[in-house]
């Protein structure tokens, strides 16, 4: 049913509005004051790309697409599930400060960043946080670095510090009780060991990969004398 004010349909049938023709540019063209449209049902937008690119949703717009959900945002699944390019960002996502997730994901990999492969100074992922830039939990290991050439797998922004003297150091070996089982070349293990003093921490390097039932072979990290820290927290250390 038509008016001068809107157009409505009423069932029962399959489609209540449909447009199809070869020679339309834009199926729907919709302005509102407040929302150009609006739908309702189990599923609120459906949409299929059939030609060229086969891209469902194209949005542009100071915010592309704002979404807001009681459980998601945004759901989506594929092959590729989201795939986002940005001038500045790909992706900006801001979790509630109640403990939420910005994004959450699960794959084989959770997450891919891919920075400019030409360029040094890009990077795959950035996190910045007053807490942990970021933060990784895993079952076997909470976090693996490698690289495609023979360079570094970690690299650690250092921190400026007035030169000081420098003096001999006998550095002495813990002898643990029990270390893991399992473990690769390359893998970093830390401890936490209570002495007559309180507590010692230390750093182990595996050196020799599990193989069956034969477990893997860990060395100390040796370092020099402690040194008590008394630089105060809210110092920005110089880089």
């Amino acid at each position: 049913m038509t008016s001068d004010n809107q157009f409505t349909s009423h069932g029962p049938a399959a489609v209540g509005f449909q447009i199809n023709g070869s020679r339309i540019d834009r199926g729907v063209d919709a302005y509102g004051r407040h929302i150009g449209v609006k739908s309702h049902g189990p599923v609120g937008v459906h949409t299929e790309g059939t030609s060229g690119e086969r891209t469902g949703i194209r949005s542009i717009g100071d915010t592309a697409v704002h979404a807001e959900g009681k459980d998601k945002g945004v759901a989506a699944s594929g092959d590729t599930a989201v795939h986002a390019k940005g001038r500045t960002l790909g992706v900006s996502a801001e979790g509630d400060p109640s403990g939420t997730a910005g994004v959450e994901s699960s794959g084989r990999w959770g997450v891919v960043g891919h920075g400019d492969m030409d360029d040094e100074s890009t990077v795959g992922v950035y996190g910045d946080a007053a807490g942990a830039g970021i933060a990784g939990v895993g079952k076997h290991y909470g976090g693996a670095f490698g690289t495609t050439f023979k360079s570094p797998q970690l690299y650690l922004y250092p921190h400026k510090i007035p030169s000081r003297s420098t003096h001999p150091a006998a550095p002495q070996e813990m002898y643990p009780t029990r270390m893991p089982f399992n473990g690769t070349v390359g893998d970093i293990y830390a401890t936490q060991s209570r002495d007559a003093e309180g507590y010692e921490g230390a750093l182990w390097l595996c050196v020799q990969s599990r193989d069956g039932l034969h477990g893997a072979y860990w060395a100390q990290l040796l370092t020099g004398t402690p040194v008590k820290g008394d630089l105060p927290p809210d110092v920005p250390l110089e880089r």
